[in-house]
């Protein structure tokens, strides 16, 4: 190969010989190779890439190694020496002058070329640093073992020896440890610290990236000059995601002792740049699994609980089938002993009514006088006896008629008559009958009242009893009996002044066989009430009561009218 250079050199003359072999070796081979370098990582190359520089290098310094040795060749000769076709040189002339100088020129070429070729390997290291660490962000979902990846790759690219990621938590109060490497101390992933107490506290609290020269020094950070942050150099790096702060990097101890640049900080926000998100996104990520694996676990709970609670249910429905089948029977039973009471009570009823008008009849004879006279005290007795047969039939008659309307067989007998009547009889009766003294009875009955459709013993009936019960019960006072036509409705109301009724007692009032508590010695059979209602709403009306302790009592009756 010398001699094929050799031979180019006698042929197109020595200076521009060396031009055309310098530009060839120094320049063109080189370029070429850094075009492929350059497609190779444009293509996704690389750490590989790198092969690619160091050939280009190579190919400079075989190529000025070549030149060196013809400039040598052409330089003056040994004394005596001789060339290779045995011409000797007589001495050197000014074209060796000109062939050193040349010589200078290149190895200034040659440093100029080291250096941009460091510059150059170091940025071709960035490039692919930055492609490696977006092949990170977007494939890999463990939040861990991403971030230890990516602060390795950074820490290469700045020359730091020791590094941490730190998140924010707390609401923005505190530090959280999420990756390290190469602290001098014990690093707990997931250790917290203040950040009013960290290195990191002015990044967090201006939002950009700090430089501190020396930890000694700078008076921000003076109580930080600890042998386990490295060197006194250090470097913090808000990271961001959406525009939110969310954590720092922290790097220290550059290679070389010196100071992180400039060019560090622009490198490390265009890395985690798209760490911000991926970091963000990883953490949704986790939140998610974490929700999934608690639903996970919630969902294998509720099927527990579901096959629990079926067999619960299923235990429940057994008693509860078993509890119905033992109330029916019971009812059945109940049923059938009232049916049986009720006749019997029917059919004493009946007994007893024959030998009762036997003797209301013959005591109503005798009291008429056609039996001929006799002894007002024989009159008062007989009198007596009268009255307790009148009060025994309507006893039996409220038993009677209550039977009937159990078993259905209760009838009415409906016609248009006027109501005006049948309430002045009701009261003119009522008002007849013995009271205690100091009781009055009093009655206001517009004669404007419409006809009503009604049986007319069985209403003046219940009307009376109503009355009846007001004196009864009414020690002294007033028992008074009203009525009022209200548009297409009679309303009839009876007020007395008597003890009244507690509240707590009033929904059992018309309730079969009930009694007041303070009545329950005066007699009766808690038929009545019950018996009035009824007959109330075979009329279509209603019967309502209104009443409080030591105040009136008002039974209120609505009749439809014609």
């Amino acid at each position: 190969m010398r001699h094929w250079f050799r031979r180019g050199r006698e042929e197109r003359g020595e200076v521009t010989y060396l031009l055309w072999l310098t530009f060839l070796l120094v320049f063109i081979l080189p370029i070429l190779v850094l075009v492929l370098l350059l497609y190779q990582v444009v293509r996704g190359g690389g750490l590989d890439s790198i092969t690619y520089l160091f050939g280009a290098i190579a190919f400079g310094l075989i190529g000025f190694a070549l030149l060196r040795g013809e400039l040598a060749a052409m330089g003056p000769a040994p004394p005596g020496g001789t060339d290779e076709s045995g011409a000797e040189e007589d001495d050197a002339g000014p074209p060796a002058v000109r062939l050193e100088g040349i010589a200078n020129h290149f190895d200034n070429l040659l440093d100029g070329f080291h250096d941009a070729s460091h510059q150059l390997t170091h940025q071709v290291l960035q490039l692919s640093s930055l492609n490696e660490i977006s092949e990170f962000a977007a494939r890999l979902t463990d939040l861990n073992d991403m971030l230890d990846r990516v602060l390795v790759r950074a820490m290469r690219v700045v020359s730091a020896e020791i590094g941490s990621i730190m998140r924010l938590v707390e609401g923005g109060k505190e530090l959280e440890l999420v990756a390290a490497y190469g602290m001098a101390v014990d690093a707990r992933i997931g250790s917290r610290v203040a950040v009013a107490d960290s290195l990191a506290r002015v990044a967090v609290q201006e939002g950009r990236a700090v430089v501190v020269a020396d930890l000694a020094t700078d008076p921000r950070f003076a109580r930080f000059n600890d042998p386990k942050y490295g060197s006194p150099s250090f470097l913090t790096v808000p990271l961001f995601a959406r525009g939110e702060l969310i954590g720092v990097i922290n790097l220290s101890k550059k290679r070389g002792g010196g100071v992180f640049t400039d060019a560090d900080i622009h490198f490390l926000n265009a890395a985690f740049g798209q760490i911000g998100f991926a970091l963000e996104n990883a953490r949704l990520y986790e939140r998610m699994e974490q929700g999934y694996r608690e639903l996970k676990g919630l969902n294998q709970q509720l099927k527990g609980y579901a096959a629990d609670l079926e067999g619960q249910i299923r235990a429940r429905t057994r008693e509860v089938n078993e509890a119905n089948d033992t109330l029916r029977a019971e009812m059945t039973r109940v049923a059938e002993a009232d049916r049986v009471k009720s006749d019997f009570i029917a059919s004493v009823s009946h007994e007893f009514r024959t030998p009762l008008n036997a003797v209301l009849g013959f005591s109503s004879l005798i009291l008429s006088g056609q039996e001929g006279e006799i002894p007002e005290q024989v009159k008062t007795d007989v009198e007596m006896v009268h009255q307790a047969g009148e009060r025994l039939l309507r006893i039996v008659s409220n038993i009677l008629d209550t039977s009937r309307i159990e078993t259905g067989s209760y009838e009415v007998d409906r016609r248009p008559l006027a109501l005006a009547e049948i309430l002045h009889e009701v009261a003119e009766r009522a008002c007849d009958l013995p009271r205690k003294e100091g009781v009055t009875c009093n009655h206001d009955i517009p004669a404007d009242l419409h006809l009503v459709s009604a049986d007319r013993d069985k209403l003046a009936g219940a009307l009376l009893h109503l009355l009846e019960n007001a004196l009864k019960f009414t020690p002294a006072g007033e028992v008074r009996l009203t009525a009022e036509q209200r548009g297409n409705q009679a309303v009839v109301a009876v007020r007395d002044t008597g003890i009244g009724i507690a509240a707590q007692d009033l929904p059992y009032v018309f309730d079969k066989f009930w009694q007041h508590p303070a009545h329950r010695g005066m007699g009766g059979t808690g038929l009545g009430l019950a018996l009035v209602k009824r007959v109330i709403e075979l009329h279509d009306g209603t019967l309502q009561v209104e009443s409080r302790p030591g105040g009136p009592t008002t039974f209120t009756v609505t009749l439809p009218t014609l």
